[in-house]
């Protein structure tokens, strides 16, 4: 029965499927709404399952670890989000009003999921609780719950941060969730750093923030006071093929085992702790050199002094955002030397669009240094270093010739009487 059920149901979503190009935009406006009403109730007999498929114990049918796994293997979802929807669903079970009304599509799993974290709430608060959710956009609907279990003292339980990364092949996922504290703290870290950085203009702030948390990462891990690990201090590592190194194509791969291009491989070079490693034939190391820093401590210091920050014509990067850059590499055919007439600090931004594109090149003059931006090859902007600019000549404030009355010669000034200047 529950078979012929399912095949009415697909059925009736390929016809919607095939009328959907058909509806103009006040169709839709209505559509929409009832197809997420209908989602719900789809969803509610979702949960209804899994919360079956728990107590019957069918990944132990199927020889799966767990029930969450077993649904993120059967449904195509993530583990996480199987653990999440079990969870609510255990959690409606002493919910009658809200699993009602999740039931008939009166509302989403999503503002389900947030009210089922009324634990204990009877049938009235509940009911109070809908209302608001009628009302109210998700976020807001949260803050009411959580008022909810303040005022109820219902049990919160430690929250237990944690971390997920994700490679999604050239990019890295991050889902993470923290407590309120140290959500707080989290965002003030990277909200701040993405204010300092430069953006294009036109850059989301979902960007800048990515590019803010990148930055205090980078910030944690450059600074020596750091506690050591059983494997020294922690960094990123990158194997680079020395024809990748000195050629710039091909690629390199990151301790994670992700693959880089060369480009980028070369930007992280230019600032960086360099090991040689000699392999055999069977990739076996054969000798593994002293670490050396590209960079020397003496000459980094140099460039903060020298540059104060990013470098590229217009940017004002802060030093910390930045990254020494050998405006002749290092390595290869250029053999650019590591001393102060060939570094220059750039941002991450521009230190990347450098080694990526062939338009943008540097030129570093010695002595001066004073850098040229050429625009492919044709001069397109020029700047000293910041320490070195000519300061404008400040004239000294005329003296003051009014006589002083009485109170201001004793050293006593009434604001409320003095003129203004």
């Amino acid at each position: 029965m529950i078979d012929a059920a399912l095949g009415d149901a697909t059925a009736s979503v390929a016809v919607m499927s095939a009328q959907v190009e058909c509806l103009d935009a006040a169709e839709l406006a209505g559509f929409v709404p009832k197809l997420g009403r209908l989602l719900a109730r789809c969803e509610s007999v979702k949960l209804a399952a899994l919360r079956r498929a728990e107590k019957l114990a069918v990944a132990d049918l199927v020889g799966a670890r767990s029930t969450s796994e077993w649904i993120a293997d059967a449904t195509g979802t993530k583990t996480g989000t199987a653990r999440r929807e079990l969870d609510v669903a255990a959690r409606l079970d002493d919910l009658d009003e809200i699993g009602d009304a999740l039931a008939d599509g009166s509302i989403s799993l999503t503002q389900a999921g947030v009210l089922a974290r009324a634990t204990g709430a009877s049938d009235d608060e509940q009911r109070e609780l809908l209302d608001a959710a009628g009302s109210q956009s998700v976020n807001e609907l949260e803050s009411t719950v959580h008022d909810f279990r303040l005022r109820n003292e219902v049990p919160t339980g430690e929250v237990v941060p944690g971390v997920i990364v994700t490679a999604r092949g050239a990019n890295v996922s991050v889902e993470a969730t923290l407590s309120n504290l140290g959500g707080e703290t989290f965002t003030t870290a990277i909200d701040a750093a993405a204010a300092q950085l430069s953006h294009d203009e036109g850059a989301a702030w979902s960007q800048r923030r990515a590019d803010g948390l990148i930055a205090v990462c980078r910030y944690f891990l450059e600074h020596a006071h750091l506690p050591a690990t059983r494997l020294g201090r922690p960094h990123v590592l990158v194997d680079i093929p020395i024809d990748t190194l000195t050629t710039g194509s091909g690629a390199a791969t990151l301790g994670s085992g992700a693959v880089i291009d060369a480009a980028t491989a070369r930007t992280m070079c230019c600032d960086a702790g360099i090991s040689r490693l000699i392999s055999g034939p069977g990739s076996e190391p054969l000798d593994i050199g002293r670490t050396s820093r590209s960079i020397p401590t003496g000459i980094a210091r140099f460039l903060l002094v020298d540059d104060r920050h990013c470098r590229w014509p217009g940017c004002t990067s802060p030093a910390w955002g930045c990254e020494a850059h050998h405006v002749r590499f290092w390595e290869g055919t250029q053999r650019g030397p590591t001393n102060t007439d060939n570094l220059v600090l750039l941002c991450w931004h521009h230190h990347h669009l450098l080694h990526h594109s062939s338009r943008w090149q540097l030129t570093l003059h010695a002595g001066s240094r004073r850098l040229d931006l050429h625009d492919d090859n044709r001069l397109f902007a020029s700047t000293d270093p910041p320490r070195r600019r000519p300061r404008p000549a400040i004239q000294p404030a005329p003296p003051n010739t009014e006589p002083l009355d009485r109170t201001e010669q004793l050293g006593f000034t009434d604001v409320s009487t003095r003129a203004a200047p």
